[in-house]
């Protein structure tokens, strides 16, 4: 067939194909307006809020690709929550079940394991060689009454993360760390795993006592003589005092109010606090898009930013695929 030939039924080609595309839109068009009014305004109600939603994803998309690209110090425009871009060379070990706690490679620790949930209580003897069986049948029983009685207004706790328990555990064993500060005590599993890893410690807990029984803190200072502290109260009033005794803390927790104004007001007295010369600071709900880790992830920035906080270790926390929690290791630069 001569060349023209070729290109004249080449050409009618892409007219039959660009006729059958309008005709086919057409017929889409003709399905979607109807000659109610109603129908049309609600046809286009649905279009605008599905429009909206997608464009508040793709946001979300990009500001948790931002928070995990400056962690692990990889660029904005890579798609970071492609599963092909989370392998193990990224983090160490990978469990793929429902609930995961994505563990990044930082210069504090080389290997760790990432697991889905855990029952607290299954794991909870793993942290002593010599806790008795009955002590922690009473805790389970004590917590599972204050969980009960919060009924749907109980907040998360380590119980869930498997990881961040084993990071606590591991911190809290550094050799220069006598006296633990913390914010935020819920029922007590990070308490009780901070003890448990290190008898030595002289831990205080600082919490608004929302969700506290008398049991529970009874138990505490029952099993725990002079290892354990409770100061109920708002932190922005209670820490205050602690500052003004001059006593300071080598390890700091930071888990308590999650508003901006809250987790600053924790950070800048937790701060105050610190040993000068060595500490280790932990702040809870970081590296998420949970409404309540915002503040916080935003204070722990903000601190990087102005160079008094040097972050050591981060963990992005994923939950029935979201990115549901998260925490961050640091040290405070004086």
């Amino acid at each position: 067939m001569p060349r023209s030939g070729i290109t004249s039924v080449y050409l009618r080609n892409i007219r039959i194909h660009r006729r059958r595309k309008t005709y086919h839109i057409r017929i889409i068009a003709s399905m979607i307006i109807s000659r109610s009014p109603l129908v049309n305004i609600a046809v286009i109600t649905f279009i605008i809020i599905f429009v909206t939603l997608c464009a508040l994803i793709k946001r979300q998309s990009n500001e948790i690709n931002e928070i995990i690209g400056k962690l692990l110090n990889k660029p904005k425009n890579r798609p970071l929550l492609k599963t092909n871009y989370f392998k193990c060379s990224d983090y160490i070990y990978e469990n793929r079940g429902t609930s995961s706690m994505f563990c990044l490679r930082t210069n504090l620790r080389t290997a760790t394991g990432c697991g889905k949930d855990f029952i607290p209580h299954q794991w909870l003897p793993k942290f002593t060689t010599d806790w008795q069986s009955e002590k922690l049948q009473e805790f389970k029983v004590l917590t599972a009454a204050a969980l009960h009685a919060c009924g749907d207004h109980c907040e998360g706790s380590i119980g869930r993360s498997r990881v961040q328990a084993d990071m606590y555990e591991e911190v809290v064993k550094a050799p220069f760390i006598n006296r633990v500060c913390e914010t935020g005590f819920n029922v007590g599993y990070s308490s009780m795993v901070l003890l448990l890893s290190n008898p030595n410690i002289s831990l205080t807990n600082y919490d608004f006592g929302m969700y506290i029984t008398p049991e529970i803190k009874s138990f505490f200072e029952k099993t725990f003589p002079g290892g354990f502290k409770m100061v109920m109260g708002d932190t922005r009033k209670t820490l205050p005092s602690h500052v003004k005794s001059k006593q300071t803390c080598e390890l700091l927790i930071i888990d308590g109010g999650h508003r901006y104004e809250e987790a600053l007001a924790d950070y800048q007295l937790m701060r105050w606090m610190a040993n000068k010369t060595h500490n280790l600071v932990i702040m809870d709900d970081l590296y998420c898009l949970s409404m309540f880790c915002k503040g916080p992830r935003q204070v722990w920035q903000e601190a990087i930013d102005r160079g008094e906080l040097k972050e050591l270790y981060g963990c992005a926390g994923r939950y029935k695929g979201r990115w549901f929690r998260g925490f961050a290791v640091g040290q405070f630069v004086f």
